[in-house]
């Protein structure tokens, strides 16, 4: 009895993320915080590469754009169409919640994804409904999610495992039912007793590269903030016995006409002095020359391989040509964002088990401009096949049977009579 009143409380308890119980209310809009209640300093540090590193964020920002333009769709498993009973419509799949578009929720849930490693979406349904009844779904903020497997049997033993998901909002924190959450996550390669399902981010893998980058925006925002370069007046002057030495006075002098330049307008960026001195130079000024800007360069296409995003998409020094740039976003999309889909896509259809039903939830990027020019490529080609076995049927270079092996050959027709 106890353990079914606790279920019941921990079902009712996840109506605080409905319209009658929102969250605070900053400026004109809501949103879910990503600070605060960090589980873990590595979390806090990747959203920190996030939010400092400008390479970071547009590569997440790209692969989280092209993901968010999937379309969502209920196919008919006996047709391949899109379903027209909509009593099989999955509302929460159109509008996931009161604040969030389709759009809005794909993005956020993918950048989630690739800042933490790991993706938590919630489906806030009755109890004892199933879940294709669910009123909304929230991509829940990783860094304030803690997760604990508190079997002591090694995960390989374990056919049903129990995992404990606690949500920090605040001062307070709200168990998680696990059959209310898809928890999707990256590869680990750590994995410990207390915690073996969490996924690690490909971001920290890439260290020393994203630490490199920051390094070398350090180092020229050091040599802009000193005015481009640091070095020594000397006193050049000489006279019988040799070289002048400044007293103190005229030290102090200088120091306060070069700091009274330091990065103020109409300021006149020169020192009139009757003094005759020398300038010696202490380090680099231009950033160039210490090979910062190659180094972000080389670190940034590390990064790039890391996330499956082609460097091309990117704005460059060298430019990039319009056949260079369609093909690489037709590579990000066949070879990273598709695959990574069709792992998303398979996660719904698990939760809302869609095995047995007539129907299942698809995701699609065929409607991109970047893949109707291979749509008529394609089609271009299959008709000009199927005029060729025509003709040749025609005057008797092939006959029927042959014909028929020959389209079920280029995938024309599938099986056989």
């Amino acid at each position: 009895m106890a353990k079914i009143l606790t279920r019941l409380k921990n079902a009712f308890a996840a109506y605080r993320f409905d319209a009658t119980h929102p969250p605070e209310k900053y400026g004109n809009s809501y949103f879910i915080p990503i600070s605060g209640n960090g589980r873990t300093f590595a979390d806090l540090q990747l959203l920190k590469d996030y939010t400092e590193i400008p390479e970071v964020s547009a590569i997440i920002s790209l692969k989280a754009k092209a993901f968010s333009k999937m379309k969502l769709m209920i196919i008919s498993k006996s047709t391949g169409q899109e379903a027209q009973n909509r009593i099989y419509d999955i509302k929460v799949l159109r509008n996931p919640n009161w604040f969030q578009s389709q759009k809005e929720f794909l993005m956020q849930t993918k950048t989630f994804r690739e800042i933490f490693g790991n993706e938590f979406i919630y489906l806030n349904y009755p109890y004892g409904m199933p879940s294709q009844r669910s009123k909304a779904m929230f991509t829940l903020p990783p860094n304030l999610i803690e997760t604990k497997t508190p079997d002591k049997q090694p995960f390989y033993l374990q056919l049903e495992p129990n995992i404990e998901y606690t949500f920090s909002w605040g001062n307070k924190k709200y168990n998680i039912p696990q059959e209310n959450l898809i928890h999707l996550n990256d590869n680990r390669v750590d994995m410990q007793k207390d915690n073996w399902v969490d996924g690690q981010s490909w971001l920290a893998y890439q260290r020393a590269a994203v630490n490199n980058i920051r390094s070398a925006y350090e180092a020229r925002g050091f040599i802009i903030d000193n005015v481009g370069v640091q070095g020594i007046l000397t006193n050049a002057g000489t006279d019988v016995a040799g070289t002048q030495v400044m007293d103190e006075t005229e030290k102090e002098h200088l120091k306060e006409k070069l700091a009274g330049m330091r990065h103020q307008k109409g300021k006149f960026p020169a020192i009139i002095t009757s003094l005759a001195l020398d300038w010696k130079k202490m380090s680099v000024d231009n950033p160039a020359n210490l090979g910062l800007f190659e180094e972000t360069r080389n670190d940034f296409n590390k990064l790039c391989d890391a996330a499956g995003t082609p460097g091309e998409l990117f704005s460059s020094d060298t430019g990039t040509t319009f056949e260079n740039q369609k093909w690489a976003e037709r590579r990000l999309y066949e070879n990273t964002i598709i695959p990574e889909a069709e792992e998303w896509i398979g996660a719904l259809n698990s939760q809302f088990e869609t095995e047995g039903e007539s129907w299942e939830i698809v995701g699609s990027y065929t409607h991109l401009n970047v893949f109707q020019e291979n749509l008529k490529e394609k089609g271009d080609a299959l008709n000009r096949i199927t005029l060729a076995l025509s003709n040749a049927l025609n005057v008797g270079m092939i006959d029927r049977d042959e014909y028929r092996e020959e389209l079920r050959r280029f995938g024309l027709i599938l099986g056989k009579e």
